[in-house]
């Protein structure tokens, strides 16, 4: 029997295609009301009657179009990884990763607001009705029914994931060959779990204030205040006024060093990018030549998991979601970690050029997933991820 839809049902669809497309195409700021409603061929009232202004497109988006697809690619991903040591099908697990690597318009639509959930409580709470309740299941140990090793295998795929998601977000019409590092990671899954403890070493300067060394502390005070009003308000919610609140200096002094609210972010971000490095660098080190690299990589994921951190990986994942739109803030990232991409292609000697390229994008990747994850899932820093990170590393070497 056909099903005639009404004309305000079609006009509800009109305005979640419009949605769904500014989302993708032009992301947060494309989601206001005018812009949806020239899309869709509505009147701005149409739209505004039915979901109000912008935070309420975002949940309804979230809610009608995209959680039932996010949440489908996690749980076939999971499902992608049996239990009890037996060894994933290498090609399930690529084709369940390649859903995130190569991401369709729905995906890259979630993608924009996973990030902007970070910093707007309203579709945070849509995506923890769906997604966070994905992962609370599939992440939570539970005697007899999940055991702590599996949920650290769970919890590493799932950030490998989302990271993949973000980092090809920004890599549009590329393809990351994933087969070489999918073959190792089941591997590295069907391995007997190592359950002892970590490393009790703390990232410590992850919890002192960014270093900018611009040699005037007036000057560090303001692009920290910058970064910390983008970690609260994200980066189109932030305001001059906020910030020159927030560090002493007038709006006046601001704008005669930065002319746009844009300039001080790139700021932020370019002299931000080469001191965080270094210092998370540093700390990786120590722990690889104290213990191995497996368990450094696994500390290293602590560390940036912990609760109380998170604004700042807030922060770093807004520099992110604009790099997609805006190429000189790419461009400033990408020259951020290019003496790490440089120093990686030099110390690996096992894979091709091509393999190479990939292994860097899934490292650059997991940072991402890390800051996403802990985000979603709060509890996800005490899960043992070393039941991945020493066969995949350690033992493979």
């Amino acid at each position: 029997m056909l099903r005639h839809t009404s004309p305000a049902a079609r006009k509800t669809e009109q305005i979640l295609d419009a949605a769904l497309a500014q989302a993708d195409v032009e992301g947060w700021p494309g989601l206001a009301v005018l812009p949806v409603a020239r899309r869709a061929g509505l009147a701005p009232g149409t739209v505004t009657a039915r979901f109000g202004q912008r935070t309420g497109l975002a949940v309804a988006l979230w809610r009608q179009r995209l959680a039932s697809s996010v949440d489908a690619a996690v749980i076939a991903l999971l499902e992608a990884c049996p239990s009890r040591g037996a060894a994933p099908d290498a090609e399930q697990l690529l084709a369940a990763l390649s859903v995130f690597a190569r991401p369709n318009e729905t995906m890259r639509a979630a993608a924009e607001l996973l990030i902007v959930a970070r910093h707007q409580p309203p579709v945070a709470a849509a995506v923890g009705e769906s997604l966070g309740a994905v992962l609370t299941e599939a992440l939570t140990p539970r005697r007899g029914h999940l055991s702590r090793a599996q949920a650290g295998r769970h919890g590493y795929l799932v950030l490998l994931a989302l990271g993949l998601l973000i980092e090809s977000r920004g890599h549009p019409g590329e393809f990351f060959d994933l087969s070489h590092e999918v073959d190792l990671l089941a591997g590295a899954l069907a391995a007997s779990p190592h359950l002892a403890g970590l490393p009790a070493e703390t990232a410590a300067h992850l919890d002192e204030p960014a270093v900018f060394n611009t040699g005037e502390e007036a000057w560090d005070a303001l692009l920290q205040a910058m970064l910390d009003e983008v970690a609260t308000h994200g980066y189109d919610g932030a305001t001059v006024e906020r910030v020159a609140a927030a560090c002493g200096y007038s709006q006046g002094l601001i704008f005669r060093r930065y002319p746009t609210k844009r300039d001080m972010f790139l700021d932020v971000t370019n002299r931000m990018y080469a001191n965080a490095t270094e210092l998370n660098e540093a700390y990786v080190r120590g722990l690889t030549e104290t213990h191995s690299p497996g368990i450094a990589e696994a500390a290293h994921m602590r560390e940036h998991m912990l609760p109380g951190r998170q604004p700042l990986y807030t922060a770093n994942l807004e520099q992110v979601r604009l790099s997609w739109r805006d190429g000189e803030m790419r461009a400033v990232m990408e020259a951020g970690i290019q003496d790490t991409i440089s120093r990686l292609a030099e110390e690996d000697t096992t894979r091709t050029p091509e393999q190479l390229e990939t292994w860097i994008h899934i490292q650059i990747a997991l940072g991402y997933g890390v800051s996403l994850l802990a985000g979603l899932y709060e509890p996800a820093w005490q899960l043992p991820y070393h039941v991945v990170t020493i066969p995949l590393i350690d033992e493979a070497e």
